[in-house]
């Protein structure tokens, strides 16, 4: 090798650490913002079946007693707030 090469890869050494650091803070970054979408489609997800559930339980409760919808209306929202495992 000439001086001029030696010089040159001296001046490149560091140059790989920096691009594998941006490239990993750039994977993160990624995998941070599909984490967190997961996250928000699992709670959308979780409280359409509880909101399906309620009505549910409403409509089976206005079949059974036609008419009062005081009832219905109270049996969708125990249904609707109860926590499931």
């Amino acid at each position: 090798m000439t001086r001029p090469t030696i010089a040159r890869v001296a001046d490149e050494r560091g140059a790989i650490l920096i691009q594998v650091t941006v490239a990993i803070v750039g994977l993160l970054a990624f995998s941070a913002l599909v984490t967190d979408y997961g996250v928000l489609w699992a709670a959308r997800r979780q409280a359409q079946t509880a909101a399906d559930a309620a009505a549910l339980a409403g409509a089976i409760s206005l079949l059974h007693n036609p008419g009062d919808y005081a009832l219905a209306r109270n049996s969708a929202a125990q249904v609707g707030s109860q926590k499931r495992n």
